[in-house]
C-alpha cells in the first residue's frame, strides 16, 4: 500500500479551515434556534422544532436576522482564520495587522455614509420595522423587500423594477405587510339608488366572502359598510371597511370589487360615470 507523506503544514491548514466551517454551521443552527426561542418565549431543545408556531411575519424575521448573522459570523472566521493560516505558513502577520489598521481609520473617515448605512441597517433589524418578503415604502419607492443587508435594503416594484435602497438613506419607512392591515372601499353609487338596498348588498357579498372556506382564514373583522363618505358630483360614496391578514389585503380587495360589481348588476344599482354631451351648432 503506497502512503503519501502529507508535510504536517497541510494538516494543520486542513484541520483549521475543518474547524471554522464546523464553527460557521454550528453557530448558524444555535443561532436560529435561540431567536426561534426568544420570539416564540419558548424553551427549545436540540433537537425540537417550534417551525409550526410561528407566524409568517416572525418567520419573514428570522430569516432576515439570520441572513445578517450568517453574513458577520463568516466574515469573522475568515479573517481570524485566514490569519492563523498565515501564521502557520510563516508569514509576518504584525505589518499585515498594522497596515490593516491604518487602512481601516483611513476608510473610517472617508466613509461615513457607509458607517451611517451599517448603523441604520441595525436599527432596522433591532426594532423590527420590516423584513424580507415585506412589502414597504421607502421614501417615494415602494415594493416588496427581495434582499436585505445592513448596507441596502432591495426592493422590487409592480413593474417589476428592482430599487437599491442604502439603509441611510431611509428617512421614513411604512410597511404595508405589517401583521394585519385595513380593507377600505369607497364604492360610488347614482343618486338615484335607494341607499338602503346598497348598504344591504354591501354586507351581504361583504358576509359572503366571510364564511367563504377560500377566504375566510385571511380576514379578521367582517368588513362593514360604515355608511356614506362623501358626495360628488355624479355620485354617493359608500364606504366599506374591516380588517384583514396584510399580505391578503390587495387579492381580497379585488375579489370584493369583483363581487360586488356581480351583486349590483343583479340588483339593479347603477355605478355611475361621466357622460359627455355633444352639442351640434347651427350655422
Amino acid at each position: 500500500m503506497l502512503l503519501i507523506d502529507v508535510p504536517p503544514i497541510v494538516w494543520t491548514i486542513s484541520l483549521l479551515i475543518a474547524m471554522g466551517l464546523f464553527i460557521y454551521y454550528a453557530l448558524g443552527r444555535f443561532g436560529k434556534r435561540m431567536l426561534i426561542a426568544a420570539l416564540t418565549r419558548q424553551k427549545v431543545g436540540l433537537h425540537s422544532s417550534v417551525d409550526h408556531d410561528l407566524s409568517k411575519d416572525q418567520e419573514q424575521r428570522i430569516e432576515t436576522i439570520s441572513s445578517l448573522t450568517n453574513k458577520i459570523i463568516r466574515t469573522i472566521i475568515i479573517l481570524i482564520v485566514g490569519t492563523i493560516i498565515l501564521a502557520e505558513l510563516g508569514v509576518n502577520i504584525g505589518p499585515i495587522l498594522a497596515g490593516a489598521g491604518v487602512i481601516g481609520v483611513a476608510v473610517g473617515f472617508g466613509a461615513q455614509s457607509l458607517v451611517k448605512d451599517f448603523l441604520s441597517g441595525i436599527f432596522i433589524v433591532i426594532e423590527d420595522q420590516y423584513a424580507k418578503g415585506d412589502v414597504v415604502k421607502l421614501g417615494d419607492v415602494s415594493g416588496k423587500v427581495v434582499n436585505f443587508s445592513l448596507r441596502r435594503t432591495v426592493l422590487r416594484d409592480m413593474d417589476g423594477v428592482e430599487h437599491h435602497v442604502p439603509n441611510g438613506e431611509i428617512a421614513r419607512a411604512s410597511n404595508y405587510t405589517k401583521d394585519w392591515s385595513n380593507v377600505h372601499l369607497n364604492i360610488p353609487v347614482d343618486y338615484k339608488s335607494n341607499l338602503d338596498q346598497v348598504v344591504q348588498v354591501l354586507n351581504d357579498v361583504a358576509h359572503g366572502l366571510s364564511v367563504d372556506p377560500e377566504w375566510k382564514v385571511y380576514i379578521r373583522t367582517e368588513p362593514q359598510t360604515l355608511g356614506v363618505s362623501a358626495f360628488e358630483d355624479s355620485a354617493i360614496v359608500v364606504k366599506l371597511h374591516g380588517r384583514v391578514d396584510a399580505d391578503q389585503k390587495w387579492a381580497i380587495e379585488r375579489e370584493l370589487r369583483l363581487r360586488i360589481k356581480t351583486a349590483f348588476d343583479s340588483a339593479g344599482i347603477s355605478i355611475p360615470y361621466p357622460h359627455q354631451v355633444q352639442i351640434s351648432k347651427k350655422n
